[in-house]
């Protein structure tokens, strides 16, 4: 594992889905370190929905989900996401995003529309090109400090499924986002916490993905018991 702010060397990662009401763990999967958190973010809660049934509603989680494809997703799913947005997929210099007609608007008024779609690498997602008419672009007075003299006409390029990230950021504007996102604190970092301090989660016992699944188990299903009792009192 090589993140951020955090040791590298050889670890697990312990994926957890947690209901906001009581603190039930209600899945806990293992992966290697260098999995990324949202790579099995929507199979999960697929399993979890087919296995139970589950009428999961809604889903909370921290800026590290907050992928075009995910929301896109957890659309299909009718499941409605309060994930943290990252910035910078919001920052489009005061131009305004229509979902209904999928364009955007410039603050002179021209339209970027959307034109074709880009494949970058291997390493990147599709990318959708918008762009504005040449003519109007040639007749504004900001033409040189919006994109300058190499280009014709200002383009952007934009995640598939933009509109979803959007859509994700509204909802980050809403005091039912900021209940959520204290609920997720409480119930899932204080989870992880709890885990690892009481429950024989804070370093591995054994090697393989196979025995820190269930290691990893054993603990969750100790601490389920715990709130399980207490939710019924």
């Amino acid at each position: 594992m090589s993140r951020p702010n955090k040791l590298k060397g050889f670890y697990y990662l312990g994926h957890a889905s947690i209901d906001c009401k009581h603190g039930i763990i209600t899945d806990l999967y293992v992966s290697p370190g260098n999995v990324s958190d949202k790579d099995p973010f929507i199979d999960l809660l697929k399993i979890q929905k087919q296995k139970y049934p589950l009428p999961i509603k809604k889903v909370v989680a921290d800026k590290g989900y907050d992928s075009s494809i995910i929301h896109q997703q957890l659309s299909t799913l009718k499941i409605k996401g309060f994930i943290s947005p990252l910035e910078i997929n919001h920052s489009s210099n005061g131009f305004i995003y229509n979902d209904q007609t999928d364009q955007f608007t410039c603050p002179e008024g021209s339209h970027l529309v959307f034109t074709h779609l880009e494949y970058p690498s291997d390493k990147e997602r599709y990318r959708k090109i918008y762009s504005a008419k040449a003519d109007q672009c040639n007749q504004c007075s900001l033409r040189f400090k919006c994109f300058g003299k190499a280009t014709r006409a200002k383009t952007f390029k934009k995640p598939l499924f933009y509109e979803f990230l959007e859509q994700n950021r509204e909802h980050s504007l809403t005091i039912e986002y900021k209940k959520l996102q204290r609920l997720r604190r409480i119930w899932c970092e204080g989870t992880f916490g709890t885990l690892k301090q009481l429950h024989n989660l804070s370093r591995t016992l054994k090697r393989g993905i196979k025995n820190v699944q269930e290691q990893c188990l054993f603990s969750a299903m100790a601490l389920n018991l715990k709130r399980m009792i207490k939710a019924l009192v």
